[in-house]
């Protein structure tokens, strides 16, 4: 899998370390073993995945030094509305649309 994609193969251990404290991934000890998904394909969303991966920030705004201007007011609601959509798309895409979407590459990663 690091091959075929071009990852560092330490850093997809790390990954898949990540995701199977998670429980989005189980791992198989032994020479027919490795690391399948832990759920169906479609109850994993991106926003799973990427919530193991990158963790959400907490928005720092009470000690911030911007003033709260009107305009600052409209930054800050237009980058809430922006993450809220982000996150609405993640959630309801599954990595069975991904695979599905990849021309029927099945779950092979």
């Amino acid at each position: 899998m690091a091959d075929k994609h071009g990852i560092p193969s330490r850093f997809l251990v790390q990954i898949l370390l990540d995701l199977k404290r998670a429980g989005l991934v189980a791992s198989t000890r032994g020479a027919a073993g490795g690391y399948a998904l832990g759920r169906s394909p479609d109850e994993i969303t991106l926003f799973d995945v990427i919530h193991v991966m990158d963790p959400p920030e907490q928005p720092v705004r009470a000690d911030d030094k911007l003033q709260p201007t009107g305009f600052v007011q409209s930054v800050r609601a237009t980058w809430d509305k922006m993450v809220e959509a982000q996150e609405a798309i993640l959630k309801q895409t599954t990595l069975a649309d991904l695979a599905s979407e990849s021309q029927g590459d099945q779950y092979v990663i």
